[in-house]
This record gives structure tokens, sequence and C-alpha cells, in this order.
């Protein structure tokens, strides 16, 4: 498998980048799962401390609603303002965790 590692960051926050095959993967940090936004909503849907699962269930389709497939720098760097705002983001996750929680 071909994989390039540490490329160029493009965008703010970004912590790591590979390219394997043509797709160029990349790791941005918005938010802190174990932060003071999400104890409540943790405790509330009675869930584990570690969110990782909820986080990227409820990122996905922000992403998904704000992008498309051709889209802007300038774009892309507006969503990953957005994503740093943990009330818009909380609200999604608190939907995932909803969902898991009345699958138990």
């Amino acid at each position: 498998m071909d994989v390039i590692r540490n490329s160029p960051n493009l965008f703010s926050h970004e912590s790591k980048n590979l390219k394997v095959l043509d797709v160029m993967v990349r790791e941005i940090k918005v938010l802190d799962q174990y932060g003071k936004a999400f104890k409540q909503s943790i405790k509330d849907y009675n869930t584990t401390k570690s969110i990782c699962g909820f986080m990227v269930s409820a990122v996905a389709p922000i992403v998904a609603r704000s992008l498309c497939f051709t889209t802007r720098m300038s774009e892309i760097e507006a969503v990953l303002k957005q994503l740093h705002d943990p009330s818009l983001v909380k609200l999604e996750v608190e939907k995932c965790m909803e969902i898991v929680q009345g699958q138990r």
C-alpha cells in the first residue's frame, strides 16, 4: 500500500495527515470529547467518558450538510470554525447518544 506521511498542513488545527493510495486523509482537531461542554450529556445519557464515536457520528452530518464535493478551502475553514462551537456539536452528539441509549 502506498502511504505518504507528513504532507504540508492545509487547515488550521490539522494534527495529522497521510496519503493512502489516491486518498488524502487529514485529522483536524475541533473539540475536546472530554471537555466541559459534554460532561452533562455524558451523565444524562449514562454513556462512557470517551465519546469519540458519538463525536464522529455528530460531526459527519454537519460537514455533509455544509459542504459539497467541490468546495473552496475558505468554505472548509468556515465549517471547521463552526465545529469549534460546542453548542452546535453538542446537539448532534446528544442525538447520537439518544439513539444508542434507546437501543440498549
